[in-house]
């Protein structure tokens, strides 16, 4: 979580194609501080408006081979990733780990997405 009010840091967003790039300058007394975050329309689609029912390839970082992949693995409904963030104890590290076994991912980066989008969720609405 970025916290952009807390701290001595200078925001910059850049709005391309639909994705919005919030990027946090280093200020003078963070000393190389540096921290990029990205939204994407189906991050944003996802984290606020409510999972029942939706699939598990509304979950960001999710897309086809991923996907089929889970439902494989018998994980077809975002709300079983909702359950599987809950059962990591909302850890990073435990979340990723878990879906990584599960996608045979070698993107962190999607992995990364679908932790923030749970994560997103959740804090939206479970919290």
């Amino acid at each position: 979580m970025l916290c952009f009010d807390q701290c001595s840091i200078q925001t910059q967003t850049v709005s391309e194609k639909g994705v919005t790039y919030y990027s946090a300058l280093p200020t003078d007394d963070m000393a190389g501080y540096y921290q990029a975050m990205t939204t994407s329309k189906k991050h944003q689609a996802f984290s606020t408006m409510p999972i029942s029912g939706k699939s598990v390839m509304a979950v960001p970082g999710i897309f086809t081979v991923y996907g089929s992949r889970l439902i494989a693995a018998g994980y077809t409904q975002a709300d079983q990733i909702l359950a599987l963030y809950i059962n990591a104890g909302k850890q990073q590290e435990q979340f990723l780990l878990q879906l990584t076994a599960l996608t045979g991912a070698n993107n962190s980066k999607y992995m990364m997405d679908a932790f923030l989008g749970v994560q997103a969720f959740y804090q939206h609405f479970l919290m």
